[in-house]
């Protein structure tokens, strides 16, 4: 049973991901529970979801059970046929690690950082935030608008990464926990609690994969994290939303006032895929298909109501009585409402949007590239949600049902099939590799990997600034350098890694 476990830990961490955080919430309105439903329109202030035809009811079924399935099918399927020893054999060479030159690189890199964030938010700010729910928010969206591509790389993917590899190579406990104690209290200064959790659980994970599943290890990291998530969990939520009213229809007055705050920056950005629908501007009479496409698209944004499906306070605060809970209870469902809600129930406006109201995008080479698309189906959904009201933001949803909105239920399914076929091979040349600590920090990211695909699109989960194509990149940095290190450039004594 621990060696099938270990074979197959991606996709027991997929499974249980995408089932608390999607399947959950979506069963709950496929069994049109009201009081699940409620408390949905409840904490986000949005209508729910409206699924009236056969077509919609089965392409939500298929997508939401099947696609998963045949996703895991094809990674088993291509993990067992293990010919991939000769590829890992090949590229055991790449890996060393010099903790001199890692220790120089993380310097580097957080001291520019620290520079980055003293730049535009003080200490004192940031206090006052882990205090007051509305200041964290608003600090939140002030670091959106001024942080380049660049800093959120650095601040999501290298830090994390860097951290975890330097942590396993560091001999003295001190410089290990001072490390870790800087990268923590700089990813809180973001104020977003699940990229410190994150970097615990890499960690965590590595020290499971080195130490070969011994139980005692899982049982004392898996402690580890969640403890670290109960103090993350305290410090930016409930402390921060512990000083709000009871009254649940603040959620959406917190939603104007922060579109308030941003509206004026958000609106002097390009946006990507018809988000400003009020935009007049006509691309040139030699328009090609996808750039007429986008036309139709704002065409059909502009004919619907300008507060898209937000729900007014006064039909907010008409849940309320039919529930049976007072505020200081709803509060509480709050916390975890957020988590069940967070990709389920928006997933699920894909099928009342397309194809009935906007046919399926269709799907760009840049979709699996870390180039810039010309249709963002998140920022078009966030859109037809929140209409003219809140400006800015995108909704993040598992890659199925991303890749439903482009290519509809058959091409779905078939390249569900691919990329789980993909992702099969790709931890089976990382199983074979002989080297233990880059296996483990490998087999760490790798995992990382999957869990992002359980609740976000397959472009998202590798090429934005938390993606894991920016982990990797990272990691052989690290080899490059440390390689580098033994030649004239970096003239000092070999430290075994």
């Amino acid at each position: 049973m621990l060696t099938f476990l270990q074979k197959n830990i991606p996709i027991f961490l997929y499974f249980l991901s995408y089932l608390f955080f999607v399947l959950i919430g979506i069963t709950f309105f496929v069994l049109n529970n009201h009081l699940y439903i409620s408390l949905y329109e409840l904490f986000s202030g949005v209508g729910r979801p409206i699924i009236s035809t056969s077509e919609q009811w089965r392409d939500l079924l298929l997508i939401s059970y099947i696609s998963p399935l045949l996703l895991i099918v094809s990674f088993y399927i291509i993990l067992n046929k293990n010919e991939t020893k000769h590829i890992s054999e090949k590229i055991n060479f790449i890996f060393k690690f010099d903790p001199k030159i890692l220790f120089l690189l993380y310097s580097f890199i957080v001291g520019f950082l620290i520079y980055r964030l003293l730049h535009f938010i003080s200490f004192q700010d940031i206090f006052y935030a882990y205090t007051n729910y509305k200041s964290m928010i608003n600090i939140r969206v002030h670091l959106f608008n001024h942080f380049n591509s660049f800093d959120w790389i650095l601040m999501y993917s290298f830090v994390p990464a860097l951290t975890g590899i330097l942590y396993f190579n560091l001999k003295s406990n001190f410089l290990r926990y001072l490390v870790l104690s800087i990268s923590i209290v700089l990813l809180m200064y973001t104020m977003q609690k699940r990229y410190v959790l994150l970097l615990i659980i890499f960690i965590c994970m590595i020290h499971i994969f080195q130490q070969n599943y011994n139980y005692k290890e899982i049982l004392k990291n898996s402690l580890g994290i969640l403890g670290m998530l109960g103090i993350i969990f305290f410090a930016q939520t409930y402390l921060p939303a512990s000083y709000l009213t009871s009254v649940i229809p603040y959620q959406q007055e917190n939603k104007l006032d922060q579109n308030k705050q941003n509206h004026t920056n958000a609106s002097k950005k390009t946006q990507d895929v018809g988000l400003n629908v009020k935009s007049t501007q006509l691309i040139k009479t030699n328009q090609n298909i996808k750039e007429r496409q986008i036309i139709r698209i704002k065409n059909v944004l502009m004919k619907m109501k300008s507060q898209g499906k937000l729900l007014s306070p006064e039909e907010v605060s008409k849940i309320v009585p039919t529930l049976g809970f007072d505020g200081k209870y709803l509060n509480y469902l709050f916390y975890v409402g957020a988590a069940l809600n967070r990709s389920s129930i928006p997933s699920v406006y894909y099928f009342e949007f397309f194809p009935t109201k906007i046919n399926f995008i269709g799907l760009e080479i840049s979709h699996f590239l870390p180039f810039k698309e010309k249709i963002n189906e998140g920022k078009l959904m966030w859109e037809y949600l929140n209409g003219d009201s809140v400006k800015g933001g995108a909704i993040a949803v598992p890659f199925n049902f991303s890749l439903y909105a482009r290519v509809g239920v058959v091409g779905t399914l078939i390249i569900s099939i691919i990329i789980g076929a993909f992702l099969g091979g790709i931890w089976s040349i990382i199983r074979n590799l002989q080297t233990p600590l880059p296996k483990a920090i490998l087999s760490s990211m790798f995992c990382i990997l999957m869990v992002f695909l359980s609740m976000d699109n397959f472009r998202s989960s590798v090429f934005t600034a938390y993606g894991i194509f920016w982990w990797v990149l990272c990691f052989l940095l690290c080899c490059l350098l440390s390689h580098l290190s033994s030649l004239k450039f970096f003239p000092h004594k070999e430290v075994a890694s």
